[in-house]
């Protein structure tokens, strides 16, 4: 299939229509394990697909009408422009979608989200040395400190909270 030229960075419509089919492949075969059912055979996927874009995205689907060279508006660019395009954007999504999902894929999204919900904070970024130098320039502002230490103000507070926690 001919593709038309892009500048960099510009998605054209086929990676579009690519994108979309590859992520509704993925929300079959993620429905279908829910409710127990075996994921499709690639025919039978690639047959759904290709139904789905002959009844949803008709629009994309036209032949090129050339018009006077001069009227660049009637030339229509396509890149779905006959059946043989169509299916092979349906079999090579119907492809991909097969080898790379796994039933578990939703719960280890989950998994990974919740790890991710209780391991996000940074540890401090100072040591039981940094504190214990703190102390010791306690009749200071939090702005002299902060430059005597060569931390922000910010983590000046944070230490202080440290500090305070820490008897």
């Amino acid at each position: 299939m001919r593709r038309p030229f892009r500048r960099r960075g510009q998605a054209d419509l086929f990676d579009v229509v690519r994108l979309h089919l590859r992520r509704l492949s993925r929300r079959v075969l993620n429905d279908r394990c829910r409710d127990g059912l075996e994921p499709p055979e690639h025919d039978l996927l690639v047959l759904a697909l290709e139904r789905y874009l002959e009844q949803q995205c008709w629009h994309l689907v036209y032949v090129q009408e050339y018009g006077d060279a001069r009227e660049p508006s009637r030339v229509r660019q396509t890149y779905l422009d006959s059946e043989r395009a169509v299916e092979s954007v349906a079999r090579s999504c119907a492809r991909y979608a097969l080898d790379n999902w796994s039933p578990d894929w939703i719960l280890e999204m989950r998994r990974r989200g919740a790890k991710g919900g209780r391991t996000s904070k940074r540890p401090p970024s100072w040591t039981d040395h940094d504190l214990d130098a703190l102390a010791a320039l306690d009749g200071l502002t939090v702005a002299a400190q902060a430059r005597t230490l060569g931390r922000s103000r910010s983590t000046v507070d944070r230490m202080k909270r440290a500090l305070r926690e820490r008897g």
